[in-house]
């Protein structure tokens, strides 16, 4: 998956040099109409295409 990706980031980061727009973006700069992304802070875009959604919660699972 690693190498499949690159032709993407290529791109990605010749659109961010020719427009001035980073590569990872808070949901906010991709739908500024939509008022319920400014509360959203862990989730992000890396350019318009991939949504990544980070668990930040850890859950201990103890088998016995």
């Amino acid at each position: 998956m690693r190498y499949s990706l690159a032709p993407f980031w290529y791109t990605l980061h010749h659109q961010a040099a020719m427009t001035s727009r980073t590569l990872v973006q808070p949901l906010h700069f991709e739908f500024p109409n939509e008022d319920i992304t400014l509360g959203i802070d862990r989730p992000f875009l890396i350019g318009r295409a991939i949504l990544v959604s980070p668990n930040l919660v850890s859950v201990n699972i103890n088998a016995k």
